[in-house]
């Protein structure tokens, strides 16, 4: 089962992610959300963020921030390896044509 990993990610995700929105003076009552205003929009908790568990919608929210991340990534690390094949690809149809054409 892939929980840890899922932990892990949704803890990692948090920890970059979230702003408490809030100033912790006094620890929340057990059996009370904790919402968290984020860049990516309102994070909730069960209990309080440390001891807590996302909610479902909380749990979506960051997947789906984690899907865009890394279809950013992606786009991001590709630009170098289409900006090589297109200049191999100037670079061969140049030589066939210095190849072909006729001399003078």
């Amino acid at each position: 089962m892939k929980v840890p990993s899922i932990l892990t990610s949704l803890a990692l995700a948090l920890g970059l992610l979230c702003a408490p929105s809030r100033a912790q003076d006094k620890p929340l009552r057990p059996g009370t959300a904790q919402t968290l205003d984020t860049r990516i929009g309102k994070l909730q908790f069960t209990h309080d963020f440390a001891s807590g568990y996302p909610t479902k919608e909380t749990i979506e929210r960051l997947y789906d921030e984690r899907d865009f991340q890394r279809a950013c990534q992606v786009y991001l690390w590709s630009i170098p390896a289409v900006s090589f094949a297109h200049g191999s690809t100037g670079r061969r149809r140049s030589a066939r044509a210095t190849a072909t054409s006729p001399r003078s």
